[in-house]
């Protein structure tokens, strides 16, 4: 099941820490800005995107052990 959410990434310690989390999570994770999309495991495609809007997150394989580990970058 899809999951789609909003997160915001304050600072580049929020970018390197969040991307950590999400490489451990199965299938295809993605985050888009506007017109852009990126892999969210890639921390520098992250830093390709505007920072200081709300992106939107993409999860292709939820689980719900997932809620927890990205309460902190939800908007």
């Amino acid at each position: 099941m899809k999951k789609r959410m909003d997160i915001i990434l304050y600072s580049t310690d929020d970018v390197k820490t969040f991307a950590g989390l999400v490489q451990k999570m199965d299938g295809n994770v993605t985050l888009s800005s506007g017109r852009y999309c990126i892999d969210a495991k890639s921390v520098i495609g992250i830093y390709v995107l505007d920072l200081a809007a709300p992106l939107l997150l993409e999860i292709e394989k939820w689980k719900e052990e997932y809620a927890e580990v990205l309460t902190p970058y939800r908007c």
